[in-house]
């Protein structure tokens, strides 16, 4: 039998009740969802980039991923609660312009082009809706610049 001394029952209750509601540190207060999807563009899968994921209503969190081979998966752990976000996807062309810079001087370094168009990254209007109650598979298809 576990004794306890009445001066500290109360520590010990407020523990315990911690750690059963708690559930070990695996619990999720913002029932994140994994999110998967292609992404082409000009009609052929985009080799690589980077998608963001930014909540309309400025009380949610922001997520994003990489995409290799026209293809981006996001992990429940990084996911996002149900509701509105904007998606931004970058992609800027390969062989970055920095090593055409001074070494440390990246600042002054030319940017590699964007290979998509402003409309779906920097001034992107374009949204998903990300669902508690269904797979969240999302598919891109953006025409060239």
């Amino acid at each position: 039998m576990l004794v306890i001394p009445r001066a500290h029952s109360w520590i010990f209750l407020l523990l315990m009740a911690v750690l059963l509601t708690s559930g070990c540190g695996k619990s999720d207060p913002l029932r994140r969802q994994a999110l998967s999807g292609e992404v082409k563009l000009a009609g052929q899968p985009l080799d690589q980039g980077t998608i963001q994921f930014e909540p309309l209503d400025d009380k949610g969190i922001a997520s994003g991923g990489l995409i290799k081979g026209g293809q981006f998966a996001i992990a429940k752990q990084a996911g996002l609660p149900a509701g509105q976000y904007r998606i931004m996807i970058f992609a800027p062309e390969a062989g970055a312009a920095i090593q055409d810079a001074m070494p440390g001087d990246t600042m002054n370094a030319p940017l590699a082009k964007e290979r998509v168009p402003a409309k779906y990254n920097t001034q992107s209007r374009e949204t998903i809706d990300v669902s508690d109650s269904k797979k969240n598979h999302f598919v891109f298809d953006i025409p060239a610049q």
